[in-house]
């Protein structure tokens, strides 16, 4: 018997940018509005390059390797953070995980 996983989203799950999130990248930084609710997000470095990740529509594995390739980080460091990021990202509307 197969112990779940800790991670709220599986490696196979794919990353959608709600349509109508506007951005804009200033110095590294992404600067995100929901015109909807008039709301403005800021993202650091790595959140940022999540978001242009996620423009192609990525599976999580492979924003996972690509996160890897670019940052010294350690691989459950990582997959922590980004699994906390993409919940926050979830719960704002700015972007969806389509579960495979």
């Amino acid at each position: 018997m197969n112990a779940p996983s800790p991670w709220k989203y599986p490696d196979g799950a794919r990353l959608v940018r709600r349509p109508g999130i506007l951005h804009r990248l200033l110095e590294g930084e992404s600067v995100l509005l929901d015109p909807d609710s008039g709301t403005y997000y800021a993202l650091n470095e790595v959140a940022s390059r999540v978001w242009e990740l996620a423009a192609d529509g990525p599976t999580l594995a492979e924003v996972l390797r690509t996160l890897l390739a670019e940052y010294e980080v350690a691989p459950a460091t990582l997959r922590e953070d980004l699994d906390s990021l993409l919940g926050r990202l979830v719960e704002e509307r700015l972007l969806d995980v389509e579960e495979p």
